[in-house]
């Protein structure tokens, strides 16, 4: 069992080394909101996203690229920039500047054009003029929630443990806080901005992962997204759960799959030798194989470096409440790279019995 309960001789030693791309971003963050300060009033109008006003005009249209960026509440800006800074920190190395950026990017505008579209819905049905014109939708949480299905997608059976009272798996994590959002969207309805940012944070942050990310593979090739079981939109919810998602969301993969959809966005089923289907390759190119088994390798490296990362600079001073990080392996620390190469053998076994990935 691998323990991590260290203590740095300052709480400030886990901000060391956060690369560049994420503090500019955190520092846009508080430009923005030291705008809002300002002025509060034209600052939700650039911001924010109101679907009343959002079209019309191109200076409002700027909101749909930067609500994901903007935060009114102060003490939300600086919990979640605390946290995107901790994340980021692991993140942007493992994933590259450019893909960080991109995913963060296309997450925040996915999630601003469907808060207008379920507004006009909403309101189509309603001819409620409040929600066109009184609510407004911003918040930097939908960052936070893309990097935490990140976490997922690395480390899933991680345990993270608070003050020696309280834990959690990484892979319960997003589930937790959807509910957590939930419950709370309901209870401070009409002035809880970030609500659709947390909860659709979550969804288009695991499609993007799951579908779009695109990581190299062998001989120039390129694989996209990762249909890993253990990264399935069922393996969110708790496990007497999954049967029946399922059940409800794999018909809805194959019907994309048949209608083509993902020939859209440029990338293309890709094979094993017998025929199944394992991920998705840029159309046109070679993908083999290979690929597979390197693009597991990566990923389970990427966990381990993940781990050795926070092992370093867990952020407990002594004075401050204990963060442990706990995972169950019936091998040694120095077995894992072993370890990562045959769980990627099992992968591709695996692979070959299921015809098709859970969604």
């Amino acid at each position: 069992m691998l323990s991590i309960n260290n203590e740095p001789a300052s709480l400030l030693e886990c901000f060391v080394g956060i690369p560049r791309l994420t503090k500019v971003m955190a520092a846009f963050f508080l430009v923005l909101h030291i705008v809002y300060w300002c002025i509060p009033k034209s600052a939700i109008s650039l911001f924010a996203v109101r679907p009343g006003t959002t079209f019309s005009s191109g200076s409002f249209m700027l909101a749909i690229f930067t609500a994901g960026f903007f935060e009114t509440s102060l003490i939300a800006l600086l919990v979640e920039s605390i946290l995107f800074l901790l994340l980021g920190k692991y993140f942007e190395p493992i994933w590259g500047s450019k893909e960080f950026f991109k995913s963060i990017l296309v997450v925040n505008w996915s999630i601003s054009i469907a808060v207008l579209v379920i507004s006009m819905v909403i309101y189509g049905l309603t001819l409620d003029d409040s929600i066109l014109f009184r609510h407004y939708w911003c918040g930097i949480a939908a960052n936070i929630s893309l990097l935490l299905v990140g976490l997922k997608q690395l480390i899933p059976e991680e345990e993270f443990t608070i003050m020696n009272t309280a834990s959690c798996k990484v892979k319960h994590i997003p589930f937790i806080l959807g509910c957590f959002q939930v419950l709370l969207a309901t209870f401070l309805e009409g002035v809880y901005p970030a609500a659709p940012f947390w909860i659709l944070g979550l969804y288009f942050g695991w499609f993007y992962l799951r579908f779009l990310q695109r990581k190299p593979g062998s001989g120039g090739s390129t694989v996209v997204g990762d249909l890993n079981d253990a990264f399935s939109f069922a393996s969110f919810f708790p496990e007497v759960m999954q049967p029946l998602i399922s059940t409800l969301v794999n018909p809805i993969y194959r019907l994309f799959v048949r209608l083509q959809f993902f020939s859209l966005l440029g990338v293309s089923v890709a094979r094993t030798v017998d025929g199944t289907s394992y991920g998705f390759s840029i159309a046109g190119s070679s993908a083999s194989l290979t690929d597979s088994l390197e693009a597991e390798q990566r990923r389970a490296r990427a966990a381990l470096v993940l781990e050795q990362r926070i092992a370093q600079t867990t952020p407990v001073a002594k004075s401050a409440p204990q963060l442990s990080i706990s995972s169950k392996s019936n091998n040694d620390k120095g077995d894992q790279n072993e370890s990562a190469t045959s769980g990627a053998s099992q992968q591709s076994s695996s692979l070959s019995k299921d015809s098709t990935p859970r969604t």
